[in-house]
């Protein structure tokens, strides 16, 4: 279960240094836009694909 993350751990891993953590409304623009992938449903909670969502956010920061 270690391959997927909460949205609370998007946010930690979109947060930007010396910033405060994205909003919920800010990760899901991100999503609309594509540099966020698509959350799998698992019971009440979105669940991502931790890999995904690096890789990403590292080509969305590296351009």
């Amino acid at each position: 279960m270690n391959e997927f993350i909460t949205l609370q751990q998007v946010k930690e891993l979109w947060a930007l240094p010396g910033k405060p953590l994205p909003s919920t409304a800010t990760i899901w623009r991100r999503r609309r836009m594509g540099l966020i992938p698509a959350p799998k449903l698992v019971g009440r909670d979105n669940l991502f694909r931790r890999d995904e969502v690096i890789r990403l956010r590292d080509e969305y920061l590296n351009t």
